[in-house]
């Protein structure tokens, strides 16, 4: 893989964080809002045995689904917090410039050719 390539798939991961972290932070809240009305329809709604069983599973999984996601977020939030940083958004930046550069240096070592200095005889 090009050096090229590598640069390019870190700057990729790095760009993904913060949508990740969003998009596991939504599954938090969205398996809660599900869990109160489990919760509720457990404690209030006339359920008979499968279907309180059916819901026991449901609750389970969107709990084990919850934690992973809430995981996730706690994993991800610290570097959410080093990618606010203006210096770290700065070297980014200059990262991404680099890249650019080496892309440059690369299509041109690939395509290299040689041209005759002196006359043919």
């Amino acid at each position: 893989m090009k050096i090229s390539e590598q640069i390019s798939v870190f700057l990729k991961f790095i760009d993904s964080i913060n949508a990740e972290y969003d998009r596991n932070f939504q599954i938090v809240g969205l398996k809660d809002k599900e869990g109160q009305d489990d919760f509720h329809n457990l404690e209030l709604g006339e359920l008979k045995y499968k279907e309180r069983a059916k819901l026991a599973t449901k609750i389970q999984n969107d709990r084990i689904e919850r934690r992973k996601a809430k995981d996730a977020c706690a994993v991800l939030e610290p570097l959410c917090e080093f990618l606010k940083d203006e210096s770290h958004k700065r070297t980014l930046n200059k990262l991404r410039n680099t890249l650019g550069d080496i892309r440059k240096i690369e299509d041109r070592l690939e395509n290299r050719t040689y041209n005759k200095r002196a006359p043919d005889k």
